[in-house]
């Protein structure tokens, strides 16, 4: 992820955009823990006196990640890339004239 928000913003902006990028990480991760935590004590059993998550509170919890996954793929699609130059584009460099 670092390299496609380097290859998106100005070379100066580089340190910004992966300081923003490491902090967005870090929320997201926080709140997704905070939410499977909550989802599976939410969808437990009983079993043998003690509360334990339920078959269905992994399966919700597996196709929230599934769909956040998605969800994440078609925002990082929308990052732009940098243009592409094309052969015929480029220029030699000049070279000085020689003094004889």
């Amino acid at each position: 992820m670092p390299a496609i928000i380097m290859g998106a913003v100005p070379r100066s902006e580089t340190a910004a955009a992966n300081g923003l990028n490491s902090l967005m990480r870090s929320l997201g991760t926080t709140t997704g823990a905070a939410v499977i935590g909550l989802v599976l004590a939410q969808l437990t059993i009983d079993f043998g006196g003690v509360a334990v998550p339920s078959l269905t509170g992994f399966q919700v919890t597996l196709w929230l990640g599934a769909g956040i996954c998605l969800l994440a793929a078609v925002v990082a699609s929308c990052i732009p890339t940098p243009a592409k130059v094309k052969p015929e584009q480029v220029q030699a460099p000049k070279t000085p004239a020689r003094a004889n």
